[in-house]
């Protein structure tokens, strides 16, 4: 599932990581038909740093399945750098922000 808003859709996706450990999390975000993807950086550190909780408030909730969780994950990190309140402005600047812009490491 795809979360969309003002004309925007958006997920997480995770990848491996070059060292052989932990996943890498990438916020994909679409509009007008183009994709672009923000690395966030590995695992908890994402959690942790961004949103200040541990995976186990997600998989409390969700189970351990990812595909469960992600999109709510993808919720709370927009809204996160929104300030709390998701415009169509605030989701402009996130669209213009750089590849890395996001990175918690």
């Amino acid at each position: 599932m795809v979360n969309k808003r003002f004309g925007y859709k958006y997920t997480l996706k995770l990848g491996g990581s070059p060292y052989g450990f932990g996943r890498n999390w990438h916020f994909v975000i679409w509009k007008n038909g183009k994709k672009k993807e923000f690395f966030l950086g590995q695992d908890a550190k994402v959690l942790s740093r961004v949103l200040g909780v541990k995976a186990s408030y997600y998989t409390n909730k969700h189970g351990k399945d990812f595909d469960k969780s992600k999109d709510h994950i993808a919720r709370d990190l927009l809204k996160n750098w929104c300030s709390g309140n998701i415009t169509k402005k605030k989701m402009d600047a996130v669209w213009n922000n750089q590849p890395w812009g996001f990175a918690v490491e």
